[in-house]
């Protein structure tokens, strides 16, 4: 089986301009001789959204929904295509949320690093709204 795999990073998406900045036409013209792959896999690693608000994760998806027409259009009609994504600190909603490096110390050393990690979580509740809604969880079977 032949996989194509994109992988792209650091989007840092918070409105129209920067989604339609994206020439996803010239992306397309680069994957042109890929398209006797079997599948492909669309990998977005780390800072989708600017701020991790859920406005910020619509651009995400409107983003993404023109590159997989687009990758359509284009000769993957029928062929299956993946989205998985993984989350950096800017998918983060830092907006009630205020950490230093002297707070991830101080839970560090008073160990306590679990109520840390679980605060964190809570604030990428918008991340991990746009990754289920978007299926790019895989389950390991």
């Amino acid at each position: 089986m032949k996989l194509l795999i994109i992988q792209l990073s650091d989007l840092h998406f918070e409105n129209t301009s920067q989604t339609h900045s994206v020439n996803i036409e010239k992306m397309i013209a680069a994957m042109k001789s890929n398209t006797s792959a079997d599948e492909c896999v669309i990998v977005i690693s780390g800072d989708l959204a600017n701020k991790g608000k859920s406005k910020d994760y619509r651009y995400v998806k409107g983003f993404t929904s023109a590159l997989l027409r687009s990758l359509n259009n284009n000769g993957y009609t029928g062929k299956k295509i993946h989205v998985l994504s993984v989350p950096g600190n800017h998918d983060i909603d830092f907006s009630n949320f205020d950490m230093c490096m002297k707070d991830i110390i101080d839970a560090y050393n008073k160990n306590t690093i679990i109520g840390l990690r679980k605060s964190y979580l809570n604030n990428m509740k918008n991340y991990f709204l746009y990754a289920t809604e978007q299926g790019c969880f895989w389950r390991i079977k």
